[in-house]
């Protein structure tokens, strides 16, 4: 479990937050990317229109956060995991 602070307000101490959380996850084996791509859903998470200094409560109730969220599987994930994330993700397109 990750003991971070969730009320980083400046945007390199939230890049900062997403990375450590990121390397947290490979490092129990939770996530399965190399470096190059674990850098390349970072800089996809970026270009999302995200808060990223909310809350977590505040992002899980957040559209965009969750769009994010299955870009990201349907870009990174393998095929059982890719396939229901890039049918949510064109869900979410069509609802928009």
């Amino acid at each position: 479990m990750s003991t971070l602070d969730h009320t980083a307000t400046d945007k390199r101490d939230v890049y900062a937050r997403v990375t450590a959380q990121i390397i947290n996850a490979i490092e129990q084996g939770a996530l399965t990317l190399n470096f190059k791509r674990a850098t390349d859903a970072l800089l996809l998470a970026a270009t999302f229109v995200v808060d990223w200094t909310q809350d977590t409560d505040a992002l899980g109730s957040n559209p965009e956060f969750r769009r994010a969220g299955y870009g990201l599987h349907a870009a990174f994930s393998s095929g059982f995991e890719r396939h229901p994330a890039e049918r949510r993700l064109a869900e979410l397109e069509r609802a928009a």
